[in-house]
């Protein structure tokens, strides 16, 4: 949606017929701010998978393993 806004503003400031305007520096930009605007959500899209996926699961595996000695249901054997 904002590349298409983007590209919509560089066509409507080329249709205007102004002197001494300079469209490269307004094209770098957009492509400067839109390639960091992706980089950071694939690196904020890579952190939450990690953490989701990788470092909470190695928490609950280890709860879940070391919790079952502390929460054992089974009565004491009488003997």
């Amino acid at each position: 949606m904002g590349l298409i806004l983007a590209a919509a503003l560089v066509g409507w400031l080329l249709h205007r017929d102004v002197p001494d305007l300079e469209v490269w520096p307004i094209l770098l930009g957009g492509a400067a701010f839109f390639y960091l605007w992706w980089l950071a959500a694939l690196l904020f899209d890579l952190t939450l998978v990690w953490h989701y996926y990788m470092r909470w699961a190695a928490v609950a595996d280890h709860l879940r393993t070391n919790m079952k000695e502390v929460h054992d249901t089974t009565p004491p054997a009488h003997g």
